[in-house]
């Protein structure tokens, strides 16, 4: 470190001891020893130049404060941060420093240890994105998770995603920022949580194959990955991160929880169905399984309500020409909206299933219940109001719910209920 550098952060931090320059750019990162804390700790430096060229400056300054809000072990505390304008605006923060290897130094790994990295990282994403102040990493890599003796741990929160350059010498800085940039998605909204699940799937490639995933595209865009995978996943384990690193963010999960919860139960188009807004959901507390059905929402019956406020305009409209339309136009409005209101509100549909056997309750009342032996999983029946749930039953007919269903989401959850019920034996 040259003299100018020492100068420079000794009148910012006099007690910090800044070392090592690891990183170079607009986004700077230093190895540094903290007297008062008597311990390592890493410096972070964005050298912004002028204030006036970036947008977003106060979404970064929100960024930082919220990771020195999280309590998380696996995110890095914040013990300061300060702005000065010495030799150019710069924005500092000190983090706690994570002893250990990051998963960038590739070491060929079997399909448990990955699986057991994605769900590690999986569930610290789901609690710091459902932090009371959340947190969006955005800029997950392998190089940004250590492995510690403590288990994996986040670095280098991507704060710097969060402002925009505003004039040609900001564009300048911003375009040699981060050669991690290989590794990232092109989402125009880095602020979404979904950014992060593009990351660990990305993340999750490179541990598969020991390849940068970029550098794996093929002519026509397609990421041709599997060819290179050196473990051997399984279908279900590669379509599962296929899904992870989706393009178009709305083909992703839903959010952490919701991989998680695909992953851990063995990734099916129904279980996916079912996450991302099927006709069912599934809770599983423990020694339960519970399916139920959702109440639809006011979103499906636009064309319903459409038409009954057709009949109701239309209605007024006669009202001077012929009474008896008016009147017969005013009461289809009532009957459809009547009808759509019972319809709203009268089909739950709560299946529970334990060691004691199994119950099926609709709005609120028993309708039928046995042995869990007896409960061979669900079906359907098609009719004229559409495709109703059926409880197939080896001691007795089929019971018929009159609960509308999705037909893709049956096969995952009758796959589900002959794991629970093998689970009792």
């Amino acid at each position: 470190m040259s003299e100018l550098d020492q100068e420079h952060f000794a009148k910012i931090f006099p007690m910090l001891r800044v070392q090592n320059r690891l990183s170079h750019g607009l986004e700077e990162t230093w190895s540094a020893w903290e007297e008062r804390l008597g311990r390592p700790v890493t410096l972070k430096v964005y050298r912004l130049g002028n204030q006036e060229n970036w947008d977003g400056l106060v979404q970064l300054r929100a960024e930082i404060w919220a990771l020195s809000q999280s309590k998380h072990p696996a995110t890095p505390k914040v013990f300061e941060d300060r702005e000065s304008e010495i030799d150019g605006y710069n924005i500092y923060v000190v983090l706690e420093t994570f002893e250990g290897n990051t998963l960038e130094y590739w070491q060929e790994r079997n399909e448990d240890d990955v699986l057991s990295i994605a769900q590690e990282i999986l569930l610290i994403l789901n609690e710091i994105h459902n932090a009371e102040t959340p947190l969006v990493h955005r800029n997950l890599t392998p190089a940004n998770i250590v492995v510690s003796k403590d288990g994996l741990k986040l670095i280098n929160f991507g704060s710097i995603h969060s402002i925009r350059p505003r004039t040609a010498e900001a564009r300048q800085l911003w375009a040699s920022t981060h050669e991690s940039e290989r590794f990232l998605s092109a989402d125009m909204d880095r602020s979404l949580p979904r950014i992060d699940l593009y990351g660990l799937g990305i993340t999750l490639i490179f541990l598969a194959t020991g390849k940068i995933p970029m550098d794996m595209v093929r002519e026509d865009g397609k990421l041709d990955w599997e060819v290179h995978d050196t473990i051997g996943l399984t279908s279900e384990f590669r379509d599962w991160i296929n899904r992870m690193f989706e393009p178009d963010s709305e083909k992703r999960f839903l959010d952490a929880s919701h991989a998680l919860a695909a992953l851990r139960k063995h990734w099916t188009d129904g279980l996916v169905k079912i996450y991302d807004g099927g006709r069912l959901q599934i809770e599983t507390p423990p020694s339960q399984l519970i399916i139920s059905s959702k109440s639809p929402t006011f979103q499906d019956y636009t064309l319903q309500v459409s038409l009954s406020v057709v009949a109701g305009v239309m209605g007024v409209w006669f009202w001077g020409i012929s009474q008896f339309v008016s009147h017969t136009l005013f009461a289809v409005a009532l009957i459809g909206a009547v009808w759509n209101v019972m319809d709203l509100f009268g089909k739950k549909m709560v299946l529970v299933i334990d060691s004691t056997g199994w119950k099926l309750t609709i709005n609120g009342k028993t309708v039928d219940h046995g042995q869990v032996s007896s409960l061979e999983g669900l079906g359907y029946r098609r009719t004229r109001e559409g495709t109703m749930l059926t409880i197939q039953k080896s001691d007795r007919p089929e019971l018929f719910t009159n609960v509308d269903i999705d037909v893709r989401e049956l096969e995952a959850v009758n796959t589900l209920i002959r794991q629970f019920k093998t689970s009792l034996r």
